[in-house]
């Protein structure tokens, strides 16, 4: 959690990495855990929804550091990934940037599964 904190406040930029000034939410958590843990993840949301460490069950609970994918608004792809955090808490990157967000409204609404890289 350390290290994704360490970038809350950088902006959200589209396929980007942080020394050229902002993240988008799959270059984010790529970046998080190849930088704090040496663990390469493909920047792209889909790909990372597919392969990145151990697809959870339905009923698994949440750890801290585990990736929730959230689906779009026609539920027909995953579309966004963000860090839980705890029960009422994940960081991710999305439009107002790198931020802290409550588990709450679309991250809850639109939630898909969840991977355990680690």
């Amino acid at each position: 959690m350390a290290v994704a904190l360490k970038y809350v406040g950088l902006p959200y930029l589209h396929r980007h990495i942080p020394a050229m000034g902002g993240l988008d939410c799959s270059n984010f958590t790529a970046w998080v855990y190849n930088y704090g843990f040496g663990i390469r993840l493909n920047s792209n949301v889909q790909r990372q929804a597919e392969t990145a460490g151990r697809r959870l069950g339905p009923d698994e609970p949440l750890r801290p550091g585990d990736l929730i994918f959230l689906w779009n608004d026609e539920r027909s792809r995953v579309s966004h990934v963000a860090i839980y955090v705890d029960e009422s808490t994940i960081i991710d990157a999305a439009g107002g940037g790198v931020a802290v967000r409550p588990f709450s409204g679309r991250y809850r609404k639109r939630l898909a599964w969840a991977r355990r890289v680690f």
